[in-house]
């Protein structure tokens, strides 16, 4: 039976697989991974992501990996969740 997982994507490419779905963690958990306030995306398929919400602004570098996996323009460390 499918259930969701979430990973964290980091900017270098390194995928974590986190031990809690995001309606299993609390936003200051989600925060402390994505540096700051939290900007929900959804992504390609049944993908959601959460990102900073400022870091464009705040000039976080590019996230190849997590925009591949989202179909969005990704920057800073992120949390994906998608059905598995």
């Amino acid at each position: 039976m499918a259930h969701k997982v979430a990973d964290m994507i980091e900017v270098d490419g390194t995928v974590t697989r986190l031990p809690r779905t995001v309606a299993e963690m609390g936003l200051a958990e989600i925060q402390a991974i994505v540096g700051g306030y939290v900007e929900h995306a959804d992504g390609m398929g049944r993908t959601e992501l959460w990102c900073n919400e400022n870091g464009a602004a705040k000039g976080l570098p590019y996230n190849p990996l997590a925009s591949i996996a989202t179909g969005h323009y990704v920057v800073g460390n992120v949390v994906v969740e998608h059905w598995e």
